[in-house]
């Protein structure tokens, strides 16, 4: 996938926790999971870690992802 940024090819990889990984539009203070209806759950790994398909461009600094809602 090339970088809608710069237009370098970007890498395949993965976006990592060793807990859940959610969106969320403010900051919380301690890392919890998602409370609210405007947060979405990307990836919920409670004792075995999440990981959620990334790429990344070196170049500009970015990482993109997509998410699926269940």
């Amino acid at each position: 996938m090339k970088c809608p940024y710069c237009n370098v090819e970007m890498e395949s990889g993965f976006l990592q926790s060793n807990s859940g990984i959610f969106w969320s539009p403010r900051k919380h203070q301690v890392f919890i999971t998602p409370t609210h209806e405007d947060e979405i759950l990307l990836a919920n790994g409670f004792l075995k870690g999440s990981a959620v398909s990334a790429s990344c461009c070196r170049n500009c600094q970015k990482i993109i992802l997509d998410y699926e809602l269940d």
